[in-house]
C-alpha cells in the first residue's frame, strides 16, 4: 500500500488523465473509492456511447486507471466497526 496521501476518487479527472498519470497516482497515494463512484460507473454500462466503443470498453478503461491499490466503500467502515464493538 502507497505511503502517500489519500485521495478520494473523482470518476471525471480518472477520465481525463491519461495511464501514465494514473500509474505515478497510484504509486503514491491511496485512493478511496466513494459509494457515489460506484453509482456513476454502474450508469454508464446504461448509457449510449460514442460509436466504436461499447459501455463495457468504457467502464473498462476506467477500470484500468484505478490501479490495484484502491478501498472500496465499506472495507474501511467495516474496520471502524470492528474496533468499536
Amino acid at each position: 500500500m502507497p505511503v502517500g496521501p489519500h485521495l478520494i476518487s473523482d470518476k471525471s479527472a480518472l477520465e481525463c488523465l491519461s495511464l501514465d498519470e494514473t500509474n505515478w497516482l497510484d504509486n503514491f497515494s491511496y485512493t478511496v473509492i466513494t459509494p457515489l463512484f460506484f453509482a456513476e460507473t454502474l450508469a454508464d454500462l446504461e448509457k449510449e456511447v460514442g460509436k466504436g466503443r461499447t459501455p463495457e470498453q468504457v467502464v473498462g478503461s476506467l477500470a484500468i486507471r484505478l490501479g490495484r491499490s484502491h478501498e472500496g466503500p465499506l472495507r474501511r467502515r467495516a474496520k471502524i466497526e470492528d474496533k468499536h464493538h
